[in-house]
């Protein structure tokens, strides 16, 4: 069997949708945040199945969300399972540039997430400085699941600024917002990648 490779693609809530980043904490755990839903979505008490799309106050969040947000649907996409109450992989995209990259893995292969995140001191409290409150389709759960530690991306001395993971492992040249695109690592860059995500 041929050794794994692995893509990487952009999830999570930035600066755009819904106006702020998901934390990262001192002790490098963070929070996952997802955009809201663009499409519309019909009233919980119509939508058609029993589990309608769940809306930021439904999520597990470490930190309080604006009031003005917290009855938008959204777009759970990745579901990871023991994150946000789901017991189980998924994840779709309609845009080609990830979607023709993710069609390219094989079995062995790794699908990874990476989002922008915001540096929190401890004891910060959420975007609207509320009270802290607690807390793939059938992909193998014993396998499939966030990280619970970071593996930055992106230089200490600036989170616009490519490390080596992307700039000597990945397909990106770590140009331009990179932390946009795509990134493939072929099977000696995977290997390099699991040794570094192994530390964190």
């Amino acid at each position: 069997m041929a050794d794994p490779r692995a893509v990487a693609v952009n999830v999570a809530a930035n600066t755009n949708q819904p106006g702020f980043r998901g934390p990262v904490y001192p002790d490098g755990s963070f929070a996952y945040v997802p955009i809201p839903e663009s499409a519309a979505t019909l009233p919980r008490e119509r939508f058609p199945v029993d589990e309608p799309p769940p809306t930021y106050s439904d999520l597990d969040l470490p930190f309080a969300v604006p009031a003005d947000l917290r009855e938008t649907p959204v777009h759970l996409d990745p579901e990871l399972p023991r994150v946000h109450g789901r017991d189980r992989a998924t994840y779709g995209d309609p845009h080609g540039v990830k979607a023709g990259r993710i069609a390219g893995l094989g079995p062995g292969d790794w699908l990874l997430f990476y989002a922008t995140l915001s540096l929190r001191p401890h004891g910060w409290a959420g975007p609207d400085e509320g009270s802290r409150r607690g807390g793939i389709e059938d992909g193998d759960p014993a396998t499939s699941g966030a990280f619970e530690r970071v593996v930055p991306l992106s230089t200490p001395e600036a989170g616009a600024d490519a490390n080596r993971l992307v700039t000597a492992l990945s397909s990106d040249s770590g140009k331009g917002p990179w932390w946009r695109r795509p990134m493939a690592f072929d099977a000696d860059a995977a290997e390099s990648l699991f040794e570094r995500i192994e530390k964190a």
